[in-house]
Protein backbone atom coordinates (compact mmCIF):
# COMPACT_ATOMS: atom_id res chain seq x y z
CA UNK A 1 0.00 0.00 0.00
CA UNK A 2 2.87 2.43 0.90
CA UNK A 3 4.55 2.00 -2.53
CA UNK A 4 0.98 2.16 -4.37
CA UNK A 5 0.42 5.46 -2.62
CA UNK A 6 3.96 6.81 -3.08
CA UNK A 7 3.39 5.93 -6.86
CA UNK A 8 0.03 7.77 -6.74
CA UNK A 9 1.72 11.00 -5.14
CA UNK A 10 4.49 10.43 -7.74
CA UNK A 11 2.16 10.56 -10.73
CA UNK A 12 -0.14 13.15 -9.55
CA UNK A 13 3.39 15.21 -8.82
CA UNK A 14 4.41 14.85 -12.56
CA UNK A 15 1.27 15.21 -14.22
CA UNK A 16 0.54 18.89 -11.88
CA UNK A 17 4.14 19.88 -12.91
CA UNK A 18 3.83 19.42 -16.70
CA UNK A 19 0.46 21.47 -16.38
CA UNK A 20 2.78 24.08 -14.42
CA UNK A 21 5.36 23.96 -17.21
CA UNK A 22 2.89 24.74 -19.77
CA UNK A 23 1.61 27.68 -17.50
CA UNK A 24 4.54 29.03 -17.29
CA UNK A 25 6.10 28.44 -21.20
CA UNK A 26 2.71 30.57 -22.00
CA UNK A 27 3.83 33.32 -19.24
CA UNK A 28 6.95 33.42 -20.57
CA UNK A 29 6.06 33.87 -24.16
CA UNK A 30 3.60 36.46 -23.82
CA UNK A 31 6.07 38.49 -22.06
CA UNK A 32 8.97 37.94 -25.01
CA UNK A 33 5.62 39.20 -27.47
CA UNK A 34 5.27 42.35 -24.40
CA UNK A 35 8.81 43.15 -24.22
CA UNK A 36 9.63 43.18 -27.94
CA UNK A 37 6.20 44.38 -28.97
CA UNK A 38 5.88 41.82 -31.64
CA UNK A 39 6.46 38.15 -32.37
CA UNK A 40 9.16 36.29 -33.44
CA UNK A 41 9.35 32.56 -35.46
CA UNK A 42 12.21 31.37 -32.34
CA UNK A 43 8.97 31.89 -29.60
CA UNK A 44 6.69 30.44 -32.01
CA UNK A 45 8.94 27.46 -32.54
CA UNK A 46 8.88 27.25 -28.49
CA UNK A 47 5.60 25.93 -28.31
CA UNK A 48 5.82 23.70 -31.00
CA UNK A 49 8.82 22.15 -29.43
CA UNK A 50 7.22 22.15 -25.98
CA UNK A 51 4.07 20.17 -27.37
CA UNK A 52 6.39 17.58 -28.94
CA UNK A 53 8.25 17.25 -25.83
CA UNK A 54 5.48 17.39 -23.83
CA UNK A 55 3.40 14.56 -25.85
CA UNK A 56 7.17 12.19 -25.10
CA UNK A 57 6.85 13.00 -21.24
CA UNK A 58 3.21 12.56 -20.93
CA UNK A 59 3.49 9.09 -19.08
CA UNK A 60 -0.12 9.42 -17.54
CA UNK A 61 -1.81 10.08 -20.29
CA UNK A 62 -3.24 13.39 -19.32
CA UNK A 63 -5.63 13.79 -22.26
CA UNK A 64 -7.04 16.70 -21.35
CA UNK A 65 -3.98 18.82 -21.60
CA UNK A 66 -2.76 17.04 -24.64
CA UNK A 67 -6.33 18.14 -25.94
CA UNK A 68 -6.01 21.89 -25.10
CA UNK A 69 -1.90 21.62 -26.40
CA UNK A 70 -3.62 19.92 -29.77
CA UNK A 71 -6.30 23.04 -29.55
CA UNK A 72 -3.03 25.60 -29.29
CA UNK A 73 -1.13 24.13 -32.10
CA UNK A 74 -4.17 24.05 -34.64
CA UNK A 75 -4.97 27.81 -33.83
CA UNK A 76 -2.29 29.43 -32.92
CA UNK A 77 1.02 27.45 -34.93
CA UNK A 78 -1.13 27.97 -37.96
CA UNK A 79 -0.15 31.28 -38.62
CA UNK A 80 3.74 32.32 -39.10
CA UNK A 81 5.29 35.08 -36.84
CA UNK A 82 5.91 37.26 -40.29
CA UNK A 83 1.77 36.79 -40.48
CA UNK A 84 1.33 37.40 -36.97
CA UNK A 85 3.89 40.85 -37.28
CA UNK A 86 1.54 41.42 -40.29
CA UNK A 87 -1.91 41.59 -38.92
CA UNK A 88 -3.29 43.21 -35.66
CA UNK A 89 -6.16 40.99 -35.21
CA UNK A 90 -3.37 37.75 -35.85
CA UNK A 91 -1.80 39.18 -33.44
CA UNK A 92 -4.17 39.95 -30.55
CA UNK A 93 -5.67 35.97 -31.90
CA UNK A 94 -2.22 34.45 -30.16
CA UNK A 95 -1.80 36.34 -27.29
CA UNK A 96 -5.80 35.55 -26.29
CA UNK A 97 -5.08 32.12 -26.95
CA UNK A 98 -1.77 32.35 -25.11
CA UNK A 99 -3.86 33.94 -22.24
CA UNK A 100 -6.47 31.43 -22.76
CA UNK A 101 -3.75 28.45 -22.45
CA UNK A 102 -1.96 29.56 -19.44
CA UNK A 103 -5.46 29.86 -17.73
CA UNK A 104 -6.49 26.67 -18.79
CA UNK A 105 -3.21 25.04 -18.04
CA UNK A 106 -3.45 26.59 -14.38
CA UNK A 107 -6.73 25.89 -13.83
CA UNK A 108 -6.11 21.67 -14.93
CA UNK A 109 -2.29 22.20 -12.58
CA UNK A 110 -4.85 22.99 -9.47
CA UNK A 111 -7.46 20.50 -10.05
CA UNK A 112 -6.61 17.25 -8.04
CA UNK A 113 -5.30 14.60 -10.58
CA UNK A 114 -6.61 11.63 -8.43
CA UNK A 115 -8.96 10.34 -11.19
CA UNK A 116 -6.33 10.53 -13.61
CA UNK A 117 -3.74 9.04 -11.18
CA UNK A 118 -6.71 6.26 -10.48
CA UNK A 119 -6.85 5.79 -14.30
CA UNK A 120 -3.13 5.52 -14.75
CA UNK A 121 -2.92 2.54 -12.23
CA UNK A 122 -5.72 0.80 -13.62
CA UNK A 123 -3.83 0.84 -16.97
CA UNK A 124 -0.42 -0.71 -15.32
CA UNK A 125 -2.92 -3.46 -13.29
CA UNK A 126 -4.34 -4.38 -17.03
CA UNK A 127 -0.64 -4.68 -18.48
CA UNK A 128 0.39 -6.66 -15.55
CA UNK A 129 -2.05 -8.98 -15.59
CA UNK A 130 -1.72 -9.04 -19.80
CA UNK A 131 2.04 -9.68 -18.80
CA UNK A 132 1.76 -12.48 -16.46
Amino acid sequence: REIEASCSRFVGDCVAELRRQTAELCSEMLASIDARGDVHQKTLNRLQRFIERFRSLNFAGDREMERELDRARAELLSRTAEEYRGSGTAATSLVDGLESLRARARELAAQDPATLVESFGQMGRRRFALAS
